[in-house]
């Protein structure tokens, strides 16, 4: 069973494997391609530290000190990183993903990240917006038109916009979310065996989110 304890010890030690591998062995698994693209070895640092935000803040209200640190790793990385241009972009994705949730959390119960922190997570995010930018225009005029990096990167980058209106809106300032869900259909990647299971992760996470929205108690005017 993973624990914020466990996510604190493993960020400290910089154990990114092992928090990787619990992560995805404690209900949340990801289909084979994914997996196999989030481990490569430029961005499996990335990864493993996005998802292990994602599932820090999933465990706690308040904005625990393991996500907190986390956030930091991810952001400097972003930030900091001299060839920001070779970002992996599905492994940007997730971690840019957990970085919105962080905000988000924080904004929830009115908490405030340290000033220092706050200005470095925007310029991560402005640094994956354009890393978007770079790679949905580099595609432009050609068959792949529209995507987003390769036809995995795109799948990746909608699975983690899938109900965050905040990554949404990230990505919508520098790329096209539409032209990217054009370029889906348009290729099949609803048909292909490396692609649909990462497309059908973003149709569970907006059918999630609407059966919650369905089910929360209604307020009446007094």
């Amino acid at each position: 069973m993973i624990s914020l304890s466990k996510i604190e010890r493993w960020t400290n030690a910089e154990r990114f494997e092992d928090l990787l591998d619990a992560v995805l062995s404690n209900g949340r698994p990801l289909p084979l391609a994914l997996r196999l693209r989030l481990e490569q070895a430029d961005g499996s640092r990335l990864s493993s530290a996005g998802l292990g935000l994602q599932r820090a803040v999933e465990l706690s209200y308040f904005p625990a000190p393991a996500a907190i640190q986390l956030g930091r790793v991810i952001a400097e990385a972003l930030v900091l990183n001299p060839a920001r241009g070779e970002i992996p972009i599905a492994a940007s994705a997730v971690a840019a993903a957990a970085l919105v949730d962080l905000v988000a959390q924080c904004e929830a119960c009115q908490m405030a990240l340290s000033p220092e922190l706050e200005h470095l997570i925007e310029d991560a995010l402005a640094v994956f917006g354009r890393r978007l930018f770079e790679a949905q225009t580099t595609s432009a005029g050609g068959a792949s038109e529209g995507l987003i990096g390769d036809e995995i990167d795109t799948a990746v980058v909608l699975w983690q916009a899938a109900t965050r209106p905040g990554l949404s809106s990230v990505v919508g300032a520098f790329a096209r979310l539409d032209l990217a869900e054009r370029a889906v259909q348009r290729a099949g990647l609803w048909r292909r065996a490396e692609t649909a299971p990462i497309l059908l992760l973003a149709s569970a996470r907006r059918y999630s989110e609407c059966r919650q929205s369905e089910q929360r108690p209604l307020t009446t005017a007094a």
